[in-house]
């Protein structure tokens, strides 16, 4: 009898689907995350380059 209702809690527990309707949208959440995060990178390092090629070359002081 004890294997049995074993069996039947794996059972009920493996019918039990709360919370799975819900977890496409956290995928989904996430990765617009991570889209927005890269293209934030993206955005950071255009900038900083541009930046760096107009800074003008340091020039030695004259002895």
């Amino acid at each position: 009898m004890g294997l049995l209702d074993s069996g039947r809690r794996v059972g009920r527990r493996l019918a039990d689907d709360r919370g799975v309707e819900d977890s496409p949208s956290k995928l989904i959440f996430l990765a617009v995350a991570v889209a927005i995060a890269i293209a934030a990178g993206l955005f950071i390092v255009g900038v900083f380059n541009d930046a760096q090629s107009n800074v003008p070359d340091p020039v030695a002081p004259a002895p």
